[in-house]
């Protein structure tokens, strides 16, 4: 859900019975692939008024016998107010 979205790009903490990512990320099965991957992208602006980007990227992996769960990356960016870049 959205409230989890959030909770997660946040904090980092998957949502609860989330079996460490599985049940959180479609299931690669269900396409037909061995890997399925998702972005959580948040922005908002810090009391001061400044913009900040938080994106978190997942990948849910088929193995032989399991499912792989990983965290790729997690970025904070700020947004310059005069110029708009990163």
């Amino acid at each position: 859900t959205i409230i989890e979205c959030l909770k997660l790009s946040c904090t980092g903490e998957l949502p609860p019975n989330a079996r460490s990512g599985h049940s959180f990320i479609h299931d690669p099965k269900v396409s037909g692939e061995t890997e399925t991957k998702g972005q959580i992208k948040l922005r908002f602006k810090t009391a001061a008024g400044r913009d900040v980007v938080c994106i978190r990227s997942f990948q849910l992996t088929q193995k032989a016998s399991k499912m792989e769960y990983k965290a790729i990356e997690s970025v904070l960016q700020t947004i310059n107010p005069h110029s708009g870049e990163v």
